[in-house]
């Protein structure tokens, strides 16, 4: 295996590897660098081994020969991926799967190649001990973070004159149910391959539906409609939490009072309105 010895030590790998995909893959000055520079390739290679470089070289100073080449060719292979067209209102092609949100809708639209990408990459590294899981969990904090962030008309929650309870807990169990589809036979099939470390795999079965769960009752306990959620200080506290375990407690204790305030706060407005 890959990783036998230590399966965490690929975190920062990961992560890196997911945030530098999702940058590149999003990015609004692909087409500028493209008409002006005769070969955009290359400025890219620049920017993301001005970030990567500093992991390749601390590795290699630890004798981890291995994840410093890793670190030192992830820019090469980001470069030379096809980029997430940008969405207009005259190039809005219906999705063929059947998403549990419209917040889920704007993702995919922006991130699909970053979200196929994404998955292939659980799969084929499931036979590497430590990674799938790994993978999986920063994918589920990357769209969380990033689905749950957009406006929304307070038309939209009225359908249906459901309490604020009910929205709150259809939208977490919706998604959910959504993304328990692809992700517990992956983790299944990282099972099958590294039975040693099947254990890792509980990390995103247990914390996704809570990550979801949190970053739900975040955008509605600061809900107002037409608004994006702010991204506040206490908001990013929160998500550390779930990337570093000693504030975990924490940011489940504030998971909590956020999910009563989001009940509190869309109760005003779902009031006013049905008034």
């Amino acid at each position: 295996m890959i990783c036998n010895k230590d399966p965490y030590r690929y975190w920062i790998s990961c992560a890196l590897i997911l945030a530098l995909l999702s940058f590149h893959t999003s990015r609004k000055d692909h087409r500028f660098c493209t008409m002006l520079l005769s070969r955009p390739y290359l400025l890219f290679v620049l920017e993301y081994l001005c970030i990567s470089l500093p992991f390749a070289v601390i590795a290699s100073v630890r004798h981890e020969l291995i994840q410093g080449l890793l670190y030192f060719a992830i820019p090469f292979l980001i470069a030379v991926l096809p980029r997430n067209r940008s969405v207009s209102s005259q190039d809005i092609r219906p999705l063929r799967i059947k998403l549990p949100s419209l917040e889920a809708i704007s993702f995919f639209r922006h991130y699909r190649i970053t979200t196929v990408l994404v998955i292939l990459s659980a799969v084929i590294l499931s036979f590497a001990s430590g990674l799938t899981p790994i993978i999986i969990y920063l994918f589920i904090l990357f769209y969380a973070g990033t689905a749950y962030s957009q406006s929304e008309n307070m038309t939209l929650l009225c359908i249906g004159e459901l309490s604020a309870k009910r929205i709150l807990s259809n939208k977490i169990l919706k998604e959910i149910l959504f993304w328990a589809k692809p992700v517990l036979p992956i983790l299944l099939l990282y099972t099958v391959f590294n039975p040693k470390t099947a254990n890792i795999s509980a990390i995103p079965i247990l914390l996704g539906p809570v990550i979801m769960a949190t970053c739900i009752s975040i955008k509605y306990a600061g809900f107002q409609p037409g608004k994006a959620t702010p991204d506040t200080l206490s908001r990013a506290m929160v998500m550390l939490g779930f990337i570093i375990p000693v504030f975990l407690p924490i940011s489940l204790i504030m998971s909590i009072i956020y999910y009563k305030r989001a009940i509190y706060n869309l109760n005003l407005y779902l009031d006013a309105d049905y008034q």
